[in-house]
């Protein structure tokens, strides 16, 4: 009986060792894939760094959708894709990545969407602000001079569904 007990309590133990180590390891693979993603880009390797952040971005990293939509927003390694780099940038934000939302900002102040959307522009300043991104009372006072109040509550209202819906 107590031979039984024993078999048991090493089955349990080996059992939960293989169920934490099926939630630790996907973790640390997709770690490694960025940091290799990133020495590659870093080294001006960018075919290997697209196939990296690739990999990593599609498993749900948001560094490496952020450095994805860096790559297609600049041809890094591939052909300018606005609309992939858009869309990786915008999965990134919706894990409350800062820095994406900060990129998202600026695409849509320096026309990279549509011409001089600065009800867009601000949305995303203001998510961005939410999500820890100092950019400064200064810029922001700029950016809402060139608007009317009408346009700054679209915006803040925009910003507070946006935020409403991802949280």
């Amino acid at each position: 009986m107590f031979t039984f007990h024993k078999n048991v309590g090493e089955v349990l133990v080996l059992s939960f060792s293989l169920f934490m180590s099926t939630l630790l390891l996907p973790n640390i693979s997709v770690k490694a894939d960025f940091e290799g993603a990133w020495a590659a880009y870093e080294k001006g390797k960018y075919n290997i760094a697209v196939r990296e952040f690739l990999r990593c971005a599609e498993r749900g990293h948001d560094k490496c959708q952020l450095y994805l939509g860096d790559i297609y927003r600049y041809g890094h390694g591939t052909v300018v894709r606005k609309d992939k780099a858009l869309d990786w940038y915008l999965k990134s934000v919706h894990q409350k990545n800062a820095v994406a939302a900060t990129r998202l900002y600026s695409w849509y102040l320096h026309n990279a969407v549509m011409p001089g959307d600065h009800v867009k522009a601000y949305m995303w300043f203001k998510i961005a602000k939410v999500l820890g991104q100092d950019l400064g009372r200064k810029r922001e006072e700029r950016l809402v001079k060139g608007m009317t109040s009408e346009q700054t509550t679209e915006s803040q209202r925009l910003a507070t569904e946006w935020w409403m819906e991802h949280q």
